[in-house]
Parts: structure tokens; sequence; C-alpha cells
């Protein structure tokens, strides 16, 4: 081509990336919006035609957020989130570390296992009225010449901890968490043009996520923790004040959790439901982890080497499909067994359909199909770049310094602080939308641990109060000024960042540097392109160049036979 058609298509492609960014950065329209940009800009600019764009918006991980969100509701749908909470913040033997270490701790388990919203929501409407009618219960005496502590900057502190371990939990699982799908779905594309195998899958990402998901939430309790001492200045709970927070989180929990009390309450038992619920999730996890093939254990999903793809025929978007599904359809419990079991028309149980062990209604309400656009929007930019090579040189040779200029160790650090500027300037997803496309077309061999970078990272938008965020409902339910939300949380932002850089090092390079990123794996190469040549699909072949230019060379003749 051209220097004339390179630019020009490259300002086009150019176009399409700002317009994004700055519509999610500013948010004149509905960032939900925004992701359908490239559908009609693409098209209209001639990049691409229609039908290649909007092929983009539907594939496995689309479906996987969609389905995954579904089945990630099943413990908030049955009750056993809050059963959970109803136990873990127990106000007995109160004081200001242990209230601070149950909630926190109850948000990073339960978000790791349940929708991350709901269990923070819950906690902060659990805690937050109490806080509240305490401070102003005991408002400070001036004439008392004694320390006083403000619960208002307790609750602060509290309310911070509680949304920053509940996104660091959501980080334990691949579809816990918006963010890690979209950045994930963003490398899978890439790495299936590229004919590379499957890198992220559930056993190898958790294998990462798990001790980094620990080691950022016990050094953020750490942070937390050594603030709340310092924010005390010598005050303590007086044995009114732990008498009256005492009272009202019983109080709270009764009002709240009436149904959910402690599991050795026999007035209460454990419901069909919830055993259900247990039963099914440790089921779909045990296969989630054996699906897929690693070193010299055979997963039970195997590809189909006759197509020619290197990917299982079966992949988590198939297996949750079928648990969703199946959720929906089999009763939570089993009363329709009274109807056969009944001699007498008086033991009939009562004329109601049975909802399902996933109820529709529940589960609808609070998925969040407005970030179908969003993943998809990622796709449709990153599939212009890649597929014309023009602008994929050119993007790649602008990002140089970021990706293949400097050290790994360096690349990844400053790509984490990247991410968490950029998801403290715009929503999380969206910073993923546009920032990725940037760092997932550098060296193959590094592109798990600059998708883990920049993924990961822009899920920790501890600061910016966005929808569809734990800071959210710290501002809304916790009632947390935004200016406590900046002081309080911009070190923890920043020292988690650190944690999930020393993480991604260590050991993300033994887990994901052996697998490569695609086609041409390693650290060398020139100037870190793959070797994919983006023009055989433009114009309609399905032919991989692996040399880069454009006729393959002929083939050498097999030796002849002695």
């Amino acid at each position: 081509m051209s220097c004339t058609i390179i630019s020009e298509m490259m300002s086009k492609v150019a176009f399409v990336w700002f317009a994004m960014f700055w519509c999610i950065f500013l948010q004149p329209v509905n960032v939900a919006i925004v992701g359908l940009f490239p559908i009609f800009l693409c098209p209209l600019l001639g990049i691409t035609d229609s039908n290649t764009i909007c092929a983009q918006y539907l594939d496995s991980y689309v479906i996987l957020l969609i389905v995954g969100s579904w089945c990630l509701m099943l413990f908030n749908n049955s009750g056993i989130t809050s059963r959970g909470l109803y136990n873990l913040i127990d106000p007995s033997d109160l004081s200001m570390s242990r209230l601070l270490f149950r909630c926190a701790f109850a948000a990073f388990i339960f978000s790791a296992v349940s929708h991350r919203l709901i269990v923070t929501s819950e906690i902060m409407a659990l805690v937050t009225p109490v806080l509240i009618n305490t401070q102003s219960a005991y408002a400070p005496d001036k004439s008392l010449k004694m320390p006083y502590y403000d619960y208002n900057m307790y609750r602060y502190i509290l309310c911070s901890v509680i949304h920053t371990s509940a996104t660091i939990g959501s980080l334990i699982f691949i579809h816990n968490n918006y963010t890690t799908m979209v950045a994930l779905s963003m490398f899978n594309a890439v790495n299936r043009w590229n004919n590379g195998t499957e890198v992220f899958t559930h056993y190898t990402y958790t294998a990462f996520a798990l001790p980094t998901s620990i080691l950022m939430f016990t050094v953020n309790y750490i942070y937390y923790w050594i603030l709340l001492q310092v924010s005390r200045h010598g005050s303590v709970m007086s044995d009114n004040t732990v008498l009256q927070i005492t009272k009202g989180l019983t109080e709270r929990r009764r009002n709240l959790f009436p149904r959910r009390p402690l599991l050795t309450d026999e007035t209460h038992p454990v419901t069909m439901h919830e055993v259900m619920s247990v039963f099914f999730f440790l089921l779909l996890h045990i296969l989630l982890f054996t699906r897929a093939s690693h070193n010299k254990f055979v997963g039970w999903a195997r590809s189909d080497q006759s197509t020619g793809h290197s990917y299982p025929m079966f992949e988590d978007a198939s297996l949750f499909t079928v648990f969703a599904i199946f959720l929906h359809i089999m009763p939570k419990g089993f009363m329709f067994l009274r109807y056969v079991k009944a001699h007498k028309r008086r033991l009939l149980p009562p004329r109601k359909p049975e909802s399902g062990v996933l109820y529709w209604k529940f589960v609808d309400s609070n998925t969040p199909y407005a970030f179908l656009f969003l993943m998809g929007a990622g796709e449709a930019l990153l599939h212009t770049v890649v597929h014309h090579d023009d602008v994929k040189e050119s993007v790649i040779n602008a990002f140089n310094w970021l990706t293949s200029d400097i050290t790994l160790g360096l690349s990844t650090f400053a790509m984490c602080q990247f991410g968490i500027l950029l998801c403290n300037m715009m929503t999380g997803t969206g910073a993923a939308v546009v920032y990725l496309p940037a760092i997932l077309l550098a060296q193959s061999g590094r592109r798990p641990l600059y998708a883990l970078a920049g993924g990961l990272s822009c899920a920790l938008g501890f600061i910016s109060p966005f929808r569809h965020s734990t800071t959210y409902f710290t501002k809304k339910i916790g009632k947390v000024p935004f200016r406590m939300l900046l002081f309080h949380n911009f070190l923890s932002t920043v020292i988690n960042a650190v944690m999930l850089w020393l993480m991604i090092i260590s050991l993300g390079e033994y887990l994901f540097l052996p697998f490569g990123g695609g086609g041409g794996g390693g650290d060398g190469g020139g100037n870190g392109s793959d070797s994919f040549n983006g023009s055989d699909i433009v114009n309609g072949s399905d032919s991989v160049n692996d040399s880069g230019s454009d006729s393959l060379p002929p083939p050498t003749p097999p030796p002849p036979d002695s």
C-alpha cells in the first residue's frame, strides 16, 4: 500500500478510537451507547463492512458474560450470601478493628463466589445506618476534656475497606468481574486470529488470580487498619458506644435477614434450595477446572484437530450455558413429590408453580446486558486494527516505547499504573476497551502478561464512583463523599497495583510465558509483531502467511528415494 492509503486508513481508525475514548471519558451519552459506535462508524468510513463488524459482538466470551452473570447470582438468589453475612458480621465481642476485619473478610469471600455488587450493597446497608445513628447519639461535647472519636471517619474507612475487598475478591474467577472478562475476551480474539492455543483457562487464570487476590487483600486490609489506628488519635470506644453499635447491628441483621439466621438455629434450618445451590456451584467449578488440558493432565474437552483449530470444541461459555438452562428448569425444592405421595386431598401442597433454582426475574433484573455492547466494541476496534496491516504496524510502532523498547518488568509496571489512572477517569470496562488495543499487539510471548496487567489494573477503580462498581455503593449507600474516597483510597489503589505487578512478573511469568500468546511465540523478534498477515482475511483468503510477505515460498520437494 502507498503512504497515502496507509495514512488515510490509519486516520479513519484513529477517529473511531478517539471518538470512543472521549465519549467514555466525558459521558455525553450512556457508556453502553458508545459501544455501538463501531457498528455505524466503520462502514460509514469505509473501514469494514457491517456484517464483519457485527460479527464481533457475539462470541464465546460475550455469551460467557451473560450466562456467567446468571450463574454468579446462584448464592445471592438462594440466600446463602445473606446467611453467610449474618454469621460473619457478628456483633459479639465488638471492637473497631474486629468489625473492620469481619466486614472486609465477608466482602472478600462472598464476592469471590457471588455477585460483588449485591454483596457490597448488603454489607453497607447493614453497617451504615448503625454508625450514622451512633454518631448522632454521641455527638461531641466540647466541655468534656477527653478524646472523642469521629464515627463518620470510621464509617468512611469501613466502607472503603468493604468495597475494595469486594473488588479484589471478584478477581479470583474469570466470570466474576466484567472488566476482567472484557480484557480476556480481547486477548482471546487476538489469540484466535493468530491461531494460538488456549491460554487463559479456568485453571490457569485461577492459579494466578487466587494467590494474587489473597496477597492484595492482606496488604489492603493492613493499610486500612493502619489508617484506622492513625485516625483514632488514642480515642477508644466507650462501653455505651459498644452497646449502642452491638444493639444496632443486631437489630439491622434481624430486619435485613429475617429468614437467614445462624446455621445452628433449629427454627430456621438450611433449605433444600441452599443445598442444591452449593451442590451445583461445586459441580460447575469442578467441571470448569477439569475442562482443559494442562501439562500431563488431559481435560475432558478436547480440540478437534481435523478442523484446524487448537481451541477445544467445548469452552467455558458452553458449560455455563448448560448449567444456566438446567438451573432455570430445575425446581428449587421437591414439592412436586408431595403430589405423588399424597393419599388425601388435604395433603396436597398449594397449587402454585415452584420457581427454579435460578429464579429468572432475579437474575434478569441484576444482569448488565449493556456491557455486551462495550465488550463487542472492544473486539470490533481490535479487529479493525489487526486486519489492516498498515494500521497494525502504525499502532505497534506508536506504542513500542511501552511494549517492546523497555524490559518486561518496566513495561508491565507502567501498564498497571496507566490502568489504574484510566479506570478512575472513566468506567473500568470502558477503560479496558480503549486501552487494551494499544498493548495487545505487542510481542506474542509477552501478550498474556500484558493482558493481565492492563485488564486487572482497570478493575481497580477504587476512587471514582461510576455505576456498576463497588465504589458507587460506597458513595450512595455508605454516604461517603468523594473527597474522602480520594483521601482514603488513593494509596490503596497504588498499593494494589504494585502487588498486582509483583505477582505478574513472578507468578505470571511462570504460568503464562511458556504458553506464548499465539503464532511466533517467545520474547524475541523485531518490533514485537505477530506473524499474522491481516490482508489475507481482508481480501477473502483463509491462508495465514508465516513470513509476513504477500506470497508463500514454494514448498521444498521431498528427497528422492534411495
